[in-house]
């Protein structure tokens, strides 16, 4: 995966996060609350693990 490529899906993913939070609500009452909160984790390790490699990017 490019540089570029791993941006774009880092931008997406806070995105999804953002409709989450405006949205939360709705997410609730189709996934529960417990469903809503394993989505946020999941998309923050996500998050968190395409951090780390675009820092190795930024070293090399």
């Amino acid at each position: 995966m490019t540089k570029k490529e791993m941006l774009q899906l880092l931008e997406n993913r806070f995105q999804q996060l953002e409709m989450i939070r405006i949205f939360r609500k709705e997410f609730e009452e189709k996934e529960g609350k417990r469903g809503v909160l394993e989505r946020i984790d999941r998309l923050l390790d996500e998050i968190n693990e395409l951090k780390k490699k675009l820092g190795t990017f930024d070293n090399n």
